[in-house]
């Protein structure tokens, strides 16, 4: 573990040093979940969405809402 330094803006933002940021393979736009309890602040990287899962995720809805929609028309026969 490392130890750093850093400063508060008047803005509330910090800035995470660039031998952190470099070691963490941190990119502008990096999501992480801030999470807290009374004396400690803890920052977490969010994983970028995987997109073959969000695409499975799709074809399972479209499958669900056809079986659905299929269901709907045999019971009004």
């Amino acid at each position: 573990m490392q130890f750093d330094i850093v400063r508060l803006s008047s803005k509330g933002q910090l800035v995470i040093p660039y031998a952190v940021r470099r070691r963490l393979g941190l990119q502008p736009g990096t999501k992480m979940a801030l999470l807290t309890d009374q004396k400690t602040i803890l920052l977490k990287t969010l994983p970028a969405p995987e997109l073959a899962a969000f695409g499975r995720m799709v074809t399972n809805s479209r499958k669900v809402l056809k079986r659905a929609n299929s269901g709907r028309n045999h019971a009004s026969d």
